[in-house]
């Protein structure tokens, strides 16, 4: 039976640049009464220096095997203790293309040298979701004054909407404590996600979504627009 789901469907863990392992990623979650949650990783391009850099400094995953193993690992541990649903997936970022995409559900690692068209046609073949991760610039960068975030941040995605607008299947309208307002009045469809790195992340912004606590329905939900911002 369909119901309202309280989730989450981006956040990091060690495996990249978050700050808590995946296990107890999933006990704060667990605790905190959400429903639904996938842990997204980022896997980035081996094509520019900066994505060099970050694998250097462990931001990016290494072992895709290992890390999807650990999330099919915790995911039992998790509807058994909390009846919380884990979905796993990947935030694949190409720097030298200038995009950043969640795919969530997926199976094994997407290659992340190649354009966004075929990162959201690899997505789609596992049956998986693409979703536009933040795609417009974050009014906390400016707020903080953070000029090396603004410069970083990728627009590829957003300067090419009407390319991706039927490729991809929704786009973050809220990240953190941003809110994206142009994407309801671009009428794309839309997820309000944490981007959870840190414990404190759990109190930014989610999505509530009306449908069975499986993954199909969830992603055909998601499809349909049944959900709201919370």
């Amino acid at each position: 039976m369909a119901e309202w789901l309280l989730t989450d469907l981006h956040i990091h863990s060690t495996f990249s640049d978050g700050t808590i392992p995946i296990e107890e990623v999933v006990k704060i979650y667990g605790e905190a009464g959400f429903d639904v949650i996938a842990i997204t990783d980022h896997l980035f391009d081996t094509q520019s220096p900066r994505s060099l850099e970050l694998y250097e400094e462990e931001k990016s995953i290494r072992d895709s095997k290992a890390y999807f193993h650990k999330i099919e690992e915790v995911s039992r541990w998790a509807k058994e203790v909390y009846n919380l649903l884990v979905i796993p997936g990947l935030e694949i970022c190409n720097l030298l293309e200038d995009y950043h995409i969640l795919g969530i559900d997926l199976k094994e690692a997407v290659n992340p040298n190649q354009d966004a068209v075929g990162v959201i046609e690899e997505i789609h073949g596992q049956g998986g979701l693409a979703i536009a991760s933040h795609p417009h610039l974050k009014l906390s960068y400016f707020m903080q004054g953070d000029n090396i975030a603004i410069q970083r941040h990728p627009l590829h995605l957003w300067n090419h909407r009407k390319k991706y607008s039927g490729k991809l299947d929704a786009w973050k309208i809220a990240n953190r404590e941003d809110l994206f307002g142009v994407i309801s009045l671009e009428h794309l469809r839309f997820i309000a996600n944490s981007d959870f790195h840190e414990r404190h992340h759990l109190t930014s912004w989610k999505s509530l979504i009306f449908a069975e606590k499986e993954k199909e329905s969830i992603k055909q939900a998601i499809l349909q627009r049944n959900l709201s911002l919370f």
